[in-house]
C-alpha cells in the first residue's frame, strides 16, 4: 500500500497509456472520472525516488476516494499478449463470425487497447445487419471516448432493432455528444410505454441541463415527466430538483449535480504524465 511517513515511504511516479472513464467507484460509491494507467511503485525519502519496487497497471483509480486496484504491469502484459494472440487468430479464420468479434471487443475493452480496438472495429462495422453486434460496437467506441464512432453504430442498431437495449446507450451517448433533446427523444419510449423504471434516465438529462444552466428546457422535462408518472412527482430528489431550477431559471446559475455524464470524451492517451501530476492512492 502506497504511503509516506514523515517522508519515507513508497509512491507512485509516472503515468503512461491513460484511460479515464466517468463511472460508479466500487469502493466509494462516487458517479466521477476513474482512471487507469501504467506506472512505478518506488521507495522513497523526502518523496525523492530511492529504489523502484516494480511496474504496476492500475486499474480504476476514484478520483474522490483514491482507492483502486492494480496489477504487475508484466503479468497485465502477458494476459493481455495471450488473449491479444488468440483473439486475433480467432478473427482470422472467422472475420465475420458475430461471436468472435464480440469477444475480440469484449479483449479490447478489458485491455483498455484502442489499437487492438482499432485493428477490430473495421471487421464489426461492416456488419451492419447485426444489431447486437452493432449495440455492442456503439459501447465499446463510447467506452474508448469515440462518440461519433458510436453514433453511427447505434444508429445500425436502431434501424434493425429499436428496442430501449439500444435506446438507452444511444441516448447517453448523444447527451455526451452535447444535444440533450436528441436524447430525449430517443428515450421518448419511457413516456409512451409508462417505463417507470427507466425515468433515472430522464433525471441524468435533467441534470445535464441543470449544469449547463439551462433551467427552462429542465423544468419543461420534469412537467412532462411528472404529467406522465405523476406518482413521482412528490419525490424528495425530484422536488428538490424543481426548487433549484425556478430559483435560478432566469440567472442561468449552473449547477453541479451528481448523475451529470460529461459531454468530453473521455478515453485513452498514451503519453506520459510526471512531476506535477503525483497521485497517493490507498489499497
Amino acid at each position: 500500500m502506497p504511503q509516506v511517513v514523515h517522508g519515507i515511504g513508497t509512491w507512485y511516479y509516472g503515468r503512461s497509456n491513460c484511460h479515464t472513464i466517468r463511472s460508479r467507484c466500487e469502493f466509494c460509491n462516487s458517479v466521477t472520472e476513474l482512471t487507469s494507467y501504467d506506472t512505478t511503485l518506488y521507495f522513497v525519502i523526502v518523496f525523492v525516488q530511492i529504489i523502484p519496487l516494480g511496474k504496476k497497471r492500475i486499474l480504476d483509480a476514484c478520483k474522490v476516494c483514491q482507492k483502486h486496484r492494480y496489477v504487475s504491469l508484466k503479468e497485465w502484459e502477458r494476459m493481455k499478449q495471450e488473449q491479444m494472440t488468440a483473439t486475433l487468430s480467432q478473427l482470422a479464420a472467422s472475420p465475420n463470425d458475430p461471436d468472435a468479434l464480440s469477444a475480440a471487443l469484449a479483449t479490447a475493452t478489458k485491455f483498455q487497447d484502442p489499437e487492438l480496438f482499432d485493428r477490430i472495429a473495421g471487421f464489426a462495422r461492416t456488419e451492419t445487419d447485426n444489431p447486437k453486434l452493432q449495440l455492442l460496437l456503439g459501447e465499446t467506441c463510447g467506452y474508448f471516448g469515440r462518440r461519433e464512432e458510436a453514433d453511427d453504430a447505434f444508429a445500425h442498431a436502431l434501424r434493425i432493432q429499436p428496442s430501449p437495449d439500444v435506446f438507452k446507450p444511444a441516448a447517453m451517448n448523444a447527451l455526451r455528444m452535447g444535444d440533450p433533446e436528441r436524447a430525449t427523444e430517443l428515450l421518448s419510449y419511457i413516456f409512451r410505454d409508462k417505463v417507470t423504471e427507466d425515468l433515472g434516465y430522464l433525471q441524468v438529462i435533467i441534470d445535464s441541463y441543470q449544469a449547463s444552466g439551462q433551467h427552462t428546457a429542465a423544468l419543461a422535462l420534469m412537467d412532462r415527466r411528472d404529467e406522465a408518472f405523476p406518482h413521482v412527482a412528490d419525490d424528495p430528489e425530484f422536488v428538490k430538483a424543481r426548487k433549484q431550477s425556478k430559483k435560478y431559471e432566469s440567472s442561468g446559475k449552473r449547477l453541479n449535480t451528481v448523475n451529470l455524464i460529461e459531454n468530453r470524451s473521455y478515453g485513452s492517451s498514451p503519453g506520459p504524465s510526471w512531476g506535477a501530476k503525483l497521485s497517493k492512492f490507498i489499497f
